[in-house]
């Protein structure tokens, strides 16, 4: 999943359409960035917004802005089903514990 947020966000980046001139890539990284380190930024990015951590790129213009607020939209909820299932799984646990 991380690896297919990193290539949209990148191809956003690169190729996406810009209502203020600018775009993540050329504002963050330089005007000729390499692919490694231009791989390697979207991904620290797109961690960064799965787990509601830091990185210093951010979007620019409004295509990047509305794709980070629905990626960590999808964080949100993935991290939310999945410590509601643990949860779920703990209380069962001790549920049927307490039967015995």
């Amino acid at each position: 999943v991380n690896h297919l947020v990193c290539c949209m966000w990148w191809a956003i980046g690169m190729y996406g359409h810009s209502d203020t001139g600018n775009r993540w890539p050329q504002h963050f990284l330089g005007s000729e960035p390499g692919i490694l380190y231009s791989y390697s930024a979207a991904l620290h990015w797109t961690i960064a917004q799965m787990t509601l951590g830091s990185s210093d790129v951010m979007p620019v213009n409004s295509i990047e802005r509305i794709f980070t607020v629905a990626v960590l939209v999808v964080a949100l909820l993935f991290g939310s089903t999945l410590i509601s299932g643990i949860s779920a799984i703990v209380v069962q646990e001790i549920v049927s514990r307490g039967d015995r």
